[in-house]
């Protein structure tokens, strides 16, 4: 057995492996985990690095060989399983002597499983900073709580030390060490957000919920903690600086910010004296939000804007079966609060728990709509070692895949009684294309544009950014559909065409045409000159299924001297139209990891072998360099604020 380096360690890479990111597809995921322990560590070693796989141009072996690290940490999730057990195989093969600590959500549900199936020496169970810091300095292992790891004396068996008992000081941590981005010209960004820079924080961490999906039961022991609200805002304060003081958006990551509702209070106080153009998104429980109206006006006015809220189901007893026990009514009134105030509202919903049917689970993106979510996700039912769920379905064998990219909440990893794997799959995609429709885009915008505080948006929104907000909601199902094929049960093409017709099948829908007559366009986009140009034209697009030549979903709309007049959705095309583009529905496969040029080549391919066909070229040329106009001016106009 080789002997590994013994501490102090002077030279540690942290490494924050690359995975499916599950849900998150329009983020570049911070990894703030890695950013914390580096900023824990930086003091006591003579260098630290961060080496993010999902965002590094370089190959790890090369980083490995130019830094020389002589102790190496990686954090990971579920997802990120099969791709940091890559890099720690890369990790040994270069210098085998080098101790490999793994962290995060993953080992710490599941550390015997990391340090069976890994070239992992020790696992670090919980929050790592007091960990990390005692290694360092080279403190004896066995005394190291919050440690398992293979105890080389007596053969490798894993030994577990004792859980933490002592709960760290959060106004007594380091901030982050975000300036390490610079060292590997890293920069992560929120595609779905216009105008703003992006980046994540937290005030707070653990929940005192216990729901059974989650987490942080195990990894917080169902308690929460706070850093006092004058540390947070001084690290508000150096993130806006660290962005050159340009408009941000911050995600505060803890999954339920206003547990102590006097420090969140005032936080707000002095985000209003400050008036930084920061605004925020934040997580919490329904119930909270229904017991301090008041304190969610507030907190609305200092700039948390962006609410994510775990609805899970519309009936009770899948909050009470899953251990949440928020009464269905409270969830409800949580959303109509923050409507009214003019935030925006994700709720999360969860498919495929025992009971549901294809029938009950088609009923939740309507469920969304109904109580006012201007966005919605819809995750599959899995479990994460650790969990109470894991626990229940493990012991009933229900649990079949062992691809650990898979837990990502997009693929199907369980025994379901009354649905196959794909039938639940393929419910997900139909419930994300249902919910994510035209009219869902128009409604975030309109929330810019009724919300309280200055964050609120006086002017009419430009066609320039609407036209972009598509673009990036079209990227970002491009984007889903290509990792799930990847990932696919069948071929990667078969995977991805049947997420691609579900949702397809979905936005064929009365509800968007009812929508814009209830809110016309023009209400709040600029479409004067629009309309002027392209007045009494009808465009319509066709998608059809080569094989029976049966409408899968067409689009018709009608333009006016105000912009766009109405858009109606269906699988009846209409006869009349100005400009007709005509597609088989297997011209949207989009083979995944495609560069640039193959993406174009693969389009000409497209309309070389007829696969699309269009009528009214002329109107069609016309509608592009106008739009490309309108973007142009766009990106001209950022690049001068």
């Amino acid at each position: 057995m080789v002997t590994l380096h013994a501490g102090p360690y002077r030279r540690v890479l942290l490494i924050s492996p690359a995975g499916p990111s599950g849900l998150s597809f329009a983020l570049h995921p911070i990894p703030l985990a890695i950013e914390c322990i580096a900023g824990a560590i930086r003091d006591v070693v003579h260098d630290v690095m961060i080496y993010d796989q999902f965002a590094d141009k370089s190959p790890l072996l090369p980083v490995l060989k130019e830094f020389k690290p002589d102790l190496v940490g990686v954090s990971m999730s579920a997802t990120e399983h099969n791709s940091g057990k890559e890099a720690m195989a890369i990790v040994k093969k270069f210098d085998p002597r080098i101790p490999i600590i793994a962290g995060g959500y993953h080992p710490t549900g599941a550390p015997e499983i990391v340090l069976e199936e890994m070239q992992c020496d020790a696992v670090c169970r919980g929050e790592g900073e007091n960990v990390m810091v005692s290694l360092v300095e080279g403190k004896d292992w066995k005394e190291i709580e919050g440690l398992s790891f293979r105890d080389r004396e007596h053969g490798g068996i894993i030994t577990h030390n004792p859980d933490q008992s002592v709960p760290v000081d959060l106004d007594a941590l380091p901030f982050p060490a975000r300036d390490l981005r610079k060292r590997r010209g890293y920069k992560y960004e929120n595609k779905l957000l216009l105008h703003r820079q992006y980046d994540l924080m937290y005030f707070s961490r653990g929940c005192y919920g216990k729901c059974s999906f989650c987490c942080e039961p195990y990894f917080s022991g169902s308690k929460q903690r706070y850093r006092s609200p004058e540390r947070t805002m001084e690290e508000i304060r150096e993130i806006w600086e660290f962005h050159g003081a340009k408009p941000l958006r911050i995600l505060i990551s803890d999954p339920n910010i206003m547990a102590q509702p006097k420090k969140v209070d005032r936080l707000c106080e002095m985000l209003l004296e400050a008036d930084l153009d920061v605004n925020f998104q934040v997580m919490t429980r329904t119930e909270l939000i229904v017991r301090h109206p008041d304190l969610v006006e507030k907190m609305v006015r200092a700039g948390m804007i962006s609410w994510e809220l775990g609805i899970e189901s519309p009936v009770q007893n899948d909050l009470d079966s899953t251990l949440k026990y928020i009464p269905l009514e409270k969830q409800e009134n949580a959303v109509g609060i923050l409507r009214d105030l003019g935030a925006e509202v994700l709720g999360t919903y969860v498919v495929g728990l025992p009971e549901h049917t294809k029938s009950f689970v088609k009923t939740f993106p309507n469920h969304a709509r109904k109580i006012g979510c201007s966005a919605a996700a819809f995750g599959i039912a899995t479990p994460f070692p650790g969990s109470v769920y894991w626990d229940e379905l493990e012991s009933e064998n229900a649990i079949f895949e062992n691809n650990w990219a898979k837990f990502d909440e997009n693929n199907c990893v369980i025994t379901h009684p009354l649905m196959s794997p794909s039938e639940i799959e393929n419910l997900r995609s139909w419930c994300m294309g249902k919910f994510w429709n035209l009219d869902t885009v128009l409604e975030q915008i309109r929330r810019d544009h009724v919300r309280v505080g200055k964050f609120r948006k006086k002017t009419k929104t430009t066609l320039a950014e609407f036209f972009t907000m598509v673009g990036r909601k079209l990227g970002f199902a491009v984007s889903a559909g290509s990792e799930l094929a990847e990932k696919g049960l069948k071929t990667q093409k078969e995977n991805y065409m049947g997420s691609v017709k579900s949702m397809f099948d979905a936005w064929a829908d009365s509800r968007v045409e009812n929508y814009f007559d209830k809110y016309p366009m023009h209400e709040i986009i600029d479409m004067r000159q629009f309309g002027r140009k392209f007045k009494g034209k009808r465009l319509q697009i066709v998608l059809f299924e080569p094989a029976t030549k049966a409408c899968i979903f067409a689009m018709l709309v009608t333009i006016s001297s105000k912009g766009i007049d109405k858009i109606r959705t269906s699988k009846k095309p209409s006869p009349e139209h100005d400009l007709l583009v005509q597609a088989d529905i297997n011209a949207l496969y989009v083979p995944p990891n495609l560069g640039i040029w193959a993406q174009v080549r693969n389009i000409a391919k497209v309309f070389s072998n007829g696969q699309v066909h269009i009528k009214g070229h002329w109107l069609l040329f016309r509608l592009v360099i106008y739009v490309m106009k309108e973007l142009i001016s766009l990106r001209i106009l950022n690049s001068g604020t």
